[in-house]
């Protein structure tokens, strides 16, 4: 039963290192208006004023990129006994080959994981794919999920998924606005 991580989720400590999920854009919009503010009022900070926020769907794909000059996503498939070794190399579902079920959890994690538990790009950012889809300011859904396959997580396709959703959560970005 999933009722423990329902209603726990967002409250217990136990989660406070795992993405933030099932809200609406509007609040992950909210949350980066907050985070300017608080970070802007502070008296003590390395730059003048910055600005948080969503990123554009072009971004996200540059920073997926990053060091990459194609737009062939560099995930190597890996083989089941691959998943179970301590550093997967994303959170999502596979086919097992020998019955064709659906596994959830060669990965070590059933649904989400904690940040920063899967490998990082070129550019040391984690968990660009799997784990939970990322919402941008323009409203594309990317990166695929802990329910998805690997075909689901390319840089240029798009996830759709009614807001509020247990697989989608945010990323933010800092714009320096003033040094």
């Amino acid at each position: 039963s999933f009722i423990p991580i329902a209603s726990l989720y967002h409250t217990h400590s136990a989660y406070s290192n795992f993405p933030v999920v099932n809200i609406k854009a509007s609040s992950a919009a909210a949350y980066c208006v907050w985070l300017t503010n608080k970070y802007n009022s502070q008296p003590h900070k390395k730059h003048k004023q910055v600005l948080f926020r969503l990123p554009t769907e072009a971004e996200w794909i540059r920073i997926v990129h990053s060091g990459v000059s194609d737009t062939t996503f560099r995930v190597v498939e890996p083989k089941a006994s691959k998943f179970r070794r301590k550093a997967p190399y994303a959170n999502l579902k596979k086919i097992d080959s020998t019955d064709n079920r659906v596994l959830y959890n060669l990965d070590g994690s059933l649904l989400t994981a904690k940040v920063g538990s899967y490998s990082s790009n070129d550019s040391g950012i984690f968990d660009l794919i799997g784990n939970v889809s990322e919402l941008t300011s323009d409203g594309a859904i990317k990166g695929g999920n802990w329910d998805s396959f690997i075909e689901d997580c390319m840089p240029l396709k798009q996830q759709f998924y009614q807001l509020p959703d247990p697989r989608v959560g945010f990323r933010i970005v800092m714009e320096v606005i003033d040094n």
